[in-house]
């Protein structure tokens, strides 16, 4: 069985301030381009412990949760 993509909290941060910093790379402001998420990969590289290489899909896969998630918490979703 292939290892799964596994994300550390500190692969998740420096994702997520490499979108912010390549926010000239998304194309409608939200949706990235395919070679945005393929200069995250070579980015994200260096920082891998464990798991998957992170490929050009699953940054893309990884990006569609995170911005779900965060447009959820700032529309006021969430418990309580």
């Amino acid at each position: 069985m292939a290892p799964t993509t596994h994300w550390t909290p500190k692969e998740e941060l420096t994702f997520v301030n490499f979108l912010v910093e390549h926010k000239s790379g998304a194309s409608d402001g939200r949706n990235f381009k395919a070679a945005t998420f393929q200069k995250a990969v070579a980015h994200l590289a260096p920082l891998l412990e464990h798991g998957a290489i992170k490929t050009q899909k699953s940054c893309g896969n990884k990006y569609s949760v995170t911005w779900v998630g965060l447009s959820f918490m700032r529309d006021g979703g969430g418990c309580g």
